[in-house]
């Protein structure tokens, strides 16, 4: 299993169940690290790498060191609904500060970081975005 690989170099960095809501997380924790330079992230969900009703949700950033998009983080779930975004949004967050040590911040808030932040035209994904932010 995953907990027996050295933290940094886990690839599974999150599952939860409950309530019939599955949301696994996947990271390698120097990439999640690129976040905290990224001046934006663009969140899609992407249907072509996924198997039955599991549904990929790609964190991408444009990483000025290398003059190019990296994919920082994938989240698999079934489900397209608010409360499940809020779950994936919250494990975003929280999983990046676990594995990084650093909170991700957002300049119109902190004074730094992300000025940024793109997602899909999504109503469930962007409502869950914004309650996150306020939570």
């Amino acid at each position: 299993m995953q907990e027996t690989f050295p933290a940094d170099k886990r690839y599974i960095q999150s599952l939860t169940s409950e309530n019939g809501i599955e949301v696994i997380l996947t990271m390698l924790p120097f990439l999640a690290g690129r976040i905290h330079s990224a001046k934006a992230s663009l969140h899609d969900n992407t249907y072509a790498r996924v198997h039955g009703q599991w549904k990929e949700w790609e964190v991408v950033i444009w990483d000025d060191k290398v003059d190019f998009r990296v994919t920082i983080t994938r989240i698999y779930s079934k489900h397209e609904t608010e409360e499940v975004f809020g779950k994936m949004w919250t494990a975003l967050w929280d999983t990046i500060h676990r594995v990084t040590g650093v909170e991700v911040k957002f300049e119109f808030i902190h004074g730094e970081g992300l000025r940024t932040v793109f997602v899909d035209g999504n109503k469930p994904q962007a409502n869950a975005f914004g309650a996150d932010l306020v939570n």
